[in-house]
């Protein structure tokens, strides 16, 4: 089923650097992570399906960024007319909420308000490709490239350079782009920061701090492109290949679980 429709929210978190499963588990499976009882609820074997997912939780949290917008409206108006207006539209996402959260439930029983780990196996690093590079079948550096590597995504096209197999590779890889996204995102709100202060002395202790965080990003995507051969100049994605969904269970589920493996057993 194609879901590219609104999805609901979700309350999932991708937990890449936490303790993993054996990749030979099987949906059903259960599996100690982080204190927590988990249950692998689905399995994601191809870039196409984890693409798709992927798309679907990104569209989660730009609806659900949306939804806590109109909340806040809904209660900060004072006119009645306008209010009604904001309640509308509350509505209709509401409305697109549920049945794409059913949606959701029955491909991926992935529900929006339960708590998920994304746990990854194999991905694949990909470099984009100059028309020159694409057209020669050549890198810039002069290495041949292999056609049946060649990916096209969002309307440009990427050459697999790397794949990275094992849970434990795969944590690694995404906690150093956990990091620099990280690091991004603490950049972009020192430059805010600079931007709006006034005051002369806190303005260069911020860009001191800008500084040096610069430095720190830089020395991270250095050492990343060392590690995986990526070329300094490249941009770069990480297709995710091979994942599964774990859902953090109750104590009661837990328990109805295994009663219920308890008696098969005895069958």
């Amino acid at each position: 089923m194609n879901l590219k429709p609104v999805i609901a929210i979700a309350a999932f978190a991708a937990a890449a650097a936490a303790p993993t499963p054996a990749a030979a588990q099987k949906v059903g499976d259960i599996a100690l992570m982080d204190g927590a009882q988990y249950m692998m609820v689905s399995e994601l074997k191809t870039p196409e399906q984890n693409d798709l997912f992927n798309y679907n939780v990104n569209t989660m949290r730009r609806y659900a960024g949306k939804l806590k917008e109109l909340q806040t409206r809904l209660r900060e108006e004072k006119d009645e007319a306008k209010k009604a207006e904001i309640q509308k539209v509350f509505d209709a996402l509401d409305k697109e909420f549920k049945a794409n959260d059913e949606i959701m439930r029955k491909q991926y029983a992935f529900a929006s308000n339960r708590k998920y780990k994304m746990i990854f196996l194999s991905s694949n690093i990909c470099t984009a490709l100059s028309k020159e590079e694409l057209s020669n079948l050549k890198t810039s550096d002069g290495a041949q490239m292999d056609p049946m590597r060649i990916i096209q995504k969002n309307g440009a096209n990427y050459y697999r350079l790397k794949s990275i197999e094992g849970t434990r590779e795969n944590a690694q890889l995404q906690r150093s782009l956990g990091t620099m996204f990280a690091q991004k995102a603490g950049l972009n709100e020192l430059r805010k920061e600079i931007a709006s202060t006034m005051d002369a002395s806190k303005q260069m202790k911020l860009t001191k701090k800008l500084s040096e965080d610069e430095m720190a990003m830089k020395a991270a995507d250095a050492e990343l492109r060392r590690k995986y051969g990526i070329s300094e100049n490249k941009n770069y994605i990480v297709e995710i290949e091979h994942s599964q969904i774990w859902l953090e269970l109750s104590p009661q589920e837990l328990a109805i679980i295994k009663g219920r493996q308890a008696a098969e057993a005895k069958k």
